[in-house]
């Protein structure tokens, strides 16, 4: 099942000055995020396509998360094990375990934000820790 997000916006052409148009998105494949960033220019005809795997530029996410309202997870159990959570942040963000318990607890409250494919993501790798979470 794939999830995914889009954000259409102007640019600025490397070659000419001239105004691009932009297509940035973002995309989950499995268990894998993906994202695209294409540019075509009417006034020389440039064009580029650029991809990559996990994380996102900055740039796209920020045009992103400006374009949707962010999504967030909620965790589903009332008492989660802290310890399987924790251990599933660490390993899918890469966080120091100060940043994942602070990370955690923002998932805890319902505070933790990012794009839909992000947060679908991060929702389906605590699921299958044994910590029920869900997007909303």
């Amino acid at each position: 099942m794939m999830e995914g997000v889009g954000v259409e916006y102007v640019g600025t052409c490397g070659s000419c000055g001239g105004r691009t148009r932009c297509h940035g998105g973002q995309s989950l494949v499995g268990d894998v995020l993906h994202w695209s960033i294409e540019r075509s220019c009417p006034a020389c005809g440039g064009a580029e396509a650029v991809c990559g795997r996990d994380d996102v530029p900055d740039d796209l996410r920020r045009r992103l998360l400006a374009a949707r309202p962010p999504a967030r997870i909620r965790l589903t159990a009332p008492d989660p094990d802290r310890v399987r959570g924790m251990k599933a942040l660490r390993s899918l963000l890469n966080l120091d375990l100060v940043s994942t318990g602070a990370v955690f607890e923002q998932v805890r409250a319902g505070d933790y934000t990012g794009t839909r494919p992000e947060a679908t993501l991060l929702a389906r790798v605590l699921t299958r820790s044994g910590v029920p979470a869900e997007v909303r």
